[in-house]
This record gives C-alpha cells, structure tokens and sequence, in this order.
C-alpha cells in the first residue's frame, strides 16, 4: 500500500510517503509556520522521491491535532481533498501520538540530547514500560497532552507498539502532571481508567521548554516515588507521523471524507465569542418576555 502522511498541527510540517508498512521517504520544514504555501510542493517532492505519482497512492493518512487552529486544518483540508479527488480512503491519525512517538524514536537512536535520556537507555526500562507524556504548549498553562505506554521487550529496550492509556485533550499542566504521578506511583486512580502496571520511566516529549520550571519541579516529587521524569524537546518528524499513520490503517480507522474534521481540543477564540454572544442576545431577548 501507497500512503501519503501529512502533519501540519504544530511549527514543524511533516509530509512522508509510506510503501508496503514502511517509510520510503520524508521530509520535514519550519519555514515561518507557513505550511499553505510548502505543504503542495513537499507532498510532490516526497512522492518524487519514493518514485510514485499522485495516482499510485492507495490511501491518505492526515494528523487530525490537537495542535494550532490554522495548522491543523491545512493538513486536514489537503488530506480530504487529496483522498476525495484520487477516490482512496482517508485516515486520520492523533499528532499527539505522532509526538509521542519522537521520543521514542529519538531514544532508541541516541539522538535524545537530554542529560536523562543516557539514564533511560541504560538503566529505564527495567522492570517497566515507559508512559509517554506528548505535549504541545496550549499558553496559560495549559497542553494538549496524551498519555501512552511503550511496553519494553525483553532485551530491555523499547518495543514496537504504543499502548494508549488516556486521551488527547487540553489539561492544566500541572495538575495533569500531578495526577500521572500519582497513578505512576500506584496510588488512587486519579485518571477515571484501570491503573497500569508502574512504569520504569516517564518521558514528557514535545514541546517542553516552555514548561521547564514545573517539569524541573516535578522531576523532585515524593509522589514519583523514584521513576524518573524525563523531558525531552522533540520535533514533529515524518518518520513518528508515519509510525502513527501506519497504526491507524493497521486498526482500520478509515475516516468519512466529508465528515472528518479535526481535534482543536478546545472551542476556537472565534466560537467562543459567538456562543457568548448567542447568549448574551438569548438573556436580552428573555428579559423583554
């Protein structure tokens, strides 16, 4: 199966072609957040490179968010359009799992740069999993965050699946924090689900440097109980959007063309406004009854 990958939800656009299950080519931009203007020409560049046309491609896979209003809807749009006009099934796959899925990546090849990366390498998988805490700054501080789980395998490292233990939405980030250690810790389940086995590690990945005081903190609570709390700041990637693609075509989550839209997670400034201003004529138009 030919399937092109799009994620526009955060700075970085990642557009990645996949062939038979794997990724055949990728590629990645930040230039300016501009993703109308550079989605078209990478969607041709990447399917140059893989040696296909347009009309190869067996399926379309777009990262639905959370992420940036604008962002995610240039990848969504795009996707639909490309999965109606070549008449192919659309997939739509969470940008936070996509995310999640840079840490991951990032570890296993040594590239993680943070002073706690070398520590779970070594020493995190034994005898847990790994919880994988994606975040995507939403300001006031808030995230759109996720919770997974990456089983480890038996040599110690991390296995090839992701396991979802809560997820996406829009969360205070401390308290959210609060409340994953505790269920690390194994205390009362705090998240509304069964609790999961204690992990060895808990990695928070993505766009972490403008909560790094709190994760600093956090790295210090009793609660944790000794697991380690790693950030990691990692970019979106085309090769963790086409792991997350791949899952979602493997779980046949085909997606209706017209009906798909995205996760903002959160009403938009601009309905927000207009439901406060139905309201306000609806509380006018009852005090004149």
């Amino acid at each position: 199966m030919n399937l092109l990958v799009i994620d526009t939800s955060t700075a970085t656009m990642a557009v990645a072609v996949c062939k038979d299950g794997s990724l055949s080519a990728g590629m990645e931009s930040s230039a300016e957040r501009n993703h109308a203007v550079h989605l078209p020409p990478a969607i041709a560049e990447v399917l140059k490179q893989s040696g296909l046309e347009a009309g190869d491609l067996a399926g379309v896979a777009a990262g639905r968010g959370p992420g940036s209003y604008t962002g995610v809807r240039i990848g969504v749009t795009v996707g639909k359009t490309m999965a109606w006009t070549l008449d192919v099934p659309l997939y739509g796959f969470s940008s936070l799992e996509a995310l999640a899925w840079t840490a991951v990546l990032a570890v296993r090849s040594g590239e993680a740069s943070a002073a706690g990366a070398s520590q779970l390498r070594t020493t995190g998988h034994a005898p847990g999993d790994t919880w994988i805490l994606p975040v995507m700054n939403a300001r006031r501080g808030q995230a759109y965050a996720a919770l997974l789980n990456v089983p480890s395998a038996n040599d110690g490292t991390a296995g090839p699946t992701m396991q979802r233990l809560e997820q996406d939405g829009i969360r205070l980030l401390r308290d959210w924090l609060v409340s994953v250690a505790d269920r690390a810790a194994g205390a009362a389940d705090t998240l509304g689900t069964e609790a999961a086995a204690k992990p060895a590690a808990i990695i928070v990945a993505g766009e972490v440097s403008g909560f790094r005081e709190l994760l600093d903190e956090a790295a210090g609570w009793e609660a944790l109980n000794g697991i380690p709390l790693i950030a990691l700041e990692t970019a979106m990637t085309a090769e963790a959007c086409s792991k997350a693609a791949l899952h979602a075509v493997e779980h046949g989550e085909r997606e209706d063309v017209h009906g798909f839209v995205p996760n903002y997670a959160q009403l938009t400034e601009a309905e927000v406004k207009l439901n406060a201003k139905n309201a306000a004529q609806a509380a006018e138009e009852g005090s004149r009854c």
